[in-house]
């Protein structure tokens, strides 16, 4: 969302593109994203788990193996490294931003001529991966990842693969 605008707005700012699990602008699902969080937020309460789970991966017996896998990693990080607490007031001015990105009227996209990756796993429930496949069909210069069994954190549960062609894709 954020590229996307700053690409827009000045594209000389940026040499290549990197969206992950991310869609256009008035993409299909966009603006139900805040709903969905606080949904996934609620039952991992219920349950009393972490909400990354069920924001980021499957709702499914993988998806849990795969989840605290990444989250047992995260868990593991030095304080220097590990994430901050989340500021609530930002997470929310966040999520009132999405929901306005997706009632905005379906961008083109032609405006993004740079060379982009596009990367999301097979069943992003946050973003529809269908997203993923449509901004790809739109940007001209454009390679698509989507990786299998993984939702709208494939890029933490496929961290090696992912790394593995960012690099590629940088230094190409």
């Amino acid at each position: 969302m954020i590229a996307q605008e700053i690409i827009r707005i000045n594209p000389t700012l940026v040499n290549r593109l990197i969206l992950a699990g991310t869609g256009p602008r008035g993409g299909k699902e966009v603006d139900k994203v805040t709903g969905k969080t606080f949904s996934f937020m609620f039952k991992a309460g219920l349950e009393r788990i972490d909400p990354k789970r069920y924001i980021f991966y499957n709702h499914d017996e993988q998806g849990k193996i795969e989840a605290l896998k990444v989250l047992g990693r995260m868990g593991m990080r030095t304080e220097e490294f590990a994430d901050k607490d989340m500021n609530v007031s930002g997470f929310l001015t966040q999520l009132k931003a999405i929901k306005r990105w997706g009632k905005d009227s379906q961008d083109d996209l032609k405006f993004i001529t740079q060379a982009t990756l596009i990367v999301n796993g097979d069943k992003d429930m946050q973003v529809p991966t269908e997203n993923s496949y449509d901004m790809h069909a739109k940007i001209e210069n454009s390679k698509l990842i989507i990786y299998p069994n993984a939702g709208h954190g494939s890029i933490f549960q496929y961290a090696d693969e992912f790394s593995t062609e960012l690099i590629a894709f940088l230094e190409d």
